[in-house]
């Protein structure tokens, strides 16, 4: 007799053993993989676990290859299968692209637009707001305030809102009231720049010592109202 101390072993010939029926009735009646993704679920969790997930497979897959199949439908490695992940393991919607498969990685919260802060969280610590901001314009086409996957596809093929021309001055100023507090003069800095550093270039530059800098300060070369 063979040993089944092991645990996977275990939960798959449980879970085949109670779901077998139903699922192999799915496939012989020609169901499409939806209707043999609700089948599997027994749970209804919306999600197959590792011994839902086997009842899918071909009968008589070892249980190292179910595993080793499970990992690779698992595209998030987050120890379950999803509608989506399991349709592109059976085929039925296409591989996203690498391009695809970062959209929705940055895209943290799932509302299918990419925001200043997920933009942001791609960059290094070291790069200033005002750097990503300037790309995040670029990106965003059609100011909405996020980026679209169309749009991101665009922006990661060069094919970006190239004729955006901000200043410096004008992506710190983050509320557009045509000055900068020390926090948006702050936004000028690598994000790791200390404290210390950017107060005392602030308070060097605000003349007038009123907390704000206007275009004049930040910039004594620019005319005023240019």
């Amino acid at each position: 007799m063979k040993n089944q101390s092991n645990p996977i072993r275990r939960l798959l010939a449980a879970t085949t053993l109670a779901s077998g029926l139903a699922l192999s009735s799915a496939q012989a009646g020609g169901l499409d993989a939806n209707a043999i993704f609700v089948a599997a679920d027994l749970d209804i969790s919306g999600t197959l676990s590792l011994g839902e997930f086997t009842t899918t497979l071909d009968a008589g897959v070892s249980a190292r290859a179910a595993l080793k199949k499970f990992r690779g439908a698992d595209r998030n490695v987050n120890g379950s299968i999803e509608l989506t992940e399991f349709l592109i393991f059976t085929g039925t919607i296409p591989k996203p692209t690498k391009i695809e498969e970062l959209f929705d990685q940055t895209d943290t919260n799932a509302d299918a637009s990419i925001n200043f802060d997920e933009f942001t969280a791609t960059f290094k610590a070291k790069a200033s707001l005002v750097s990503i901001r300037r790309h995040f314009v670029r990106a965003d086409v059609d100011a909405s305030g996020g980026i679209s996957e169309t749009e991101w596809e665009n922006f990661k093929r060069g094919r970006g809102q190239a004729g955006i021309n901000l200043t410096v001055f004008e992506l710190a100023d983050f509320n557009a009231d045509n000055q900068l507090t020390v926090v948006e003069y702050g936004y000028v800095f690598p994000r790791t720049a200390s404290e210390a550093k950017v107060l005392a270039k602030f308070n060097k530059l605000d003349d007038d010592d009123n907390g704000v800098l206007v275009t004049a300060e930040f910039n004594p070369g620019v005319r005023a109202g240019r």
